[in-house]
């Protein structure tokens, strides 16, 4: 169960990496001059810092696996 939360979580974390190239990296260089990066972009690095939190959480479940769900 654990691993395949797992590796739906690091399909979407490539998804949303891919997105990003598409969208909002697009414009980087307009970002010298903000004071805050664009909304897309906040939203995106908050969305991988949490993806990755559950992929490392969930790759940690896996070993107990046998003993919630056994």
């Amino acid at each position: 169960m654990f691993f395949r939360l797992k590796m739906a979580a690091l399909v979407m974390a490539i998804m949303n990496a891919w997105v990003f190239r598409r969208t909002a990296y697009r414009r980087v260089a307009e970002w010298d001059l903000d004071p805050v990066p664009p909304r897309g972009a906040r939203v995106t690095g908050a969305l991988s810092l949490t993806l990755l939190a559950f992929i490392i959480t969930t790759g940690r479940m896996m070993a107990y696996s046998a003993y919630w769900f056994g």
